[in-house]
């Protein structure tokens, strides 16, 4: 469970360059380019290595455990490094509790929302959720795989998981450290600051060097996250998936939870009815071992 001790801020993939644009949005949850990023880069630092040391390949175990980025293979990038996630979560009386955006296949009409059934089902006075909600896990089991409509009330909105905190400034001159007057170099950015008991969820292997790192339920780590390096606070917990997420039924639904690239565009697959897509994201981010943007890529959203 990664939990912030300050607010963060991840980008998203828009520019932020002199002249490009002054708005700095934030991302969450985030990609998990931040998130692996930030487990690797606690390896190397609980490591005996320096970075430079660690480039140059002086651990050849641990470029084996969580990966070279330099490698020319992809499989050599990542090594046996490994990651599901991060999902948005909860500490509650129950556990922990996962929260999933609703699917782009519920629509609400009047005070209730509609789970499409087929492409027959959609009316003009249709509308999305707004402000946009969030399912719990066993809800999400529950009430959207059943078919059915639900009310808004048993969904939960996004302030009430993280609220977003506008805060502006103006650049500084890289010389002098002393703020710039001239025209254009106001800034707004945009940070997350999660709500009591919200953080991040991933699942991570259970082998070196993560087993000496968090011994045992409840070690605690901490590192930095995102833009500025706000802090976040690592913890190993015990968490099991609700089990009825996991159930099959006769009809299928193939629902992104996490953003997801597909190389050659969304695939399709035999039988399919129908499929809700929404506006796609692009994400890019800092290639920190190459030390150069990575490229903008459009990913599909979660839903």
């Amino acid at each position: 469970m990664i939990e912030a001790l300050d607010v963060w801020m991840v980008r998203d993939g828009k520019p932020f360059d002199s002249g490009a644009g002054h708005v700095a949005s934030s991302l969450f949850p985030p990609t998990a380019f931040t998130l692996q990023g930030m487990l690797r880069s606690l390896a190397i630092n609980r490591s005996s290595l320096n970075w430079d040391d660690y480039a140059r390949g002086a651990d050849s175990a641990l470029k084996v455990q969580i990966g070279d980025p330099l490698a020319e293979e992809p499989a050599d990038q990542l090594g046996a490094f490994w990651m599901r996630g991060p999902y948005l979560a909860r500490r509650e009386d129950s556990g922990i509790v996962r929260y999933f955006p609703l699917p782009a296949d519920v629509v609400q009409r009047g005070n209730q929302l509609h789970v499409l059934r087929n492409r027959d089902d959609l009316a003009l006075k249709d509308e999305l959720p707004d402000p946009p909600l969030w399912l719990a896990e066993d809800k999400f089991a529950t009430l959207y795989r059943s078919g059915g409509q639900f009310s808004p009330s048993q969904c939960v909105q996004e302030a009430d998981l993280f609220v977003r905190e506008e805060r502006f400034g103006n650049a500084i001159d890289a010389a002098t450290r002393t703020v710039r007057a001239d025209e254009g170099m106001l800034y707004s950015a945009s940070f997350i600051r999660p709500c009591s008991e919200t953080g991040l969820l991933v699942q991570i292997p259970d082998a070196a060097p993560w087993e000496t790192i968090f011994p045992q339920i409840g070690a605690v780590e901490y590192a930095k996250l995102g833009g500025e390096g706000r802090a976040a606070r690592i913890e190993r917990i015990d968490f099991s998936a609700n089990a009825e997420m996991r159930s099959a039924q006769d009809a299928s639904k193939l629902i992104l939870i996490t953003p997801a690239y597909f190389v050659q565009g969304v695939p399709t697959f035999t039988g399919i009815t129908a499929r809700a897509l929404g506006r796609a994201s692009p994400f890019g981010g800092w290639d920190l071992a190459k030390r150069r943007p990575r490229p903008i890529r459009r990913y599909a959203p979660p839903g």
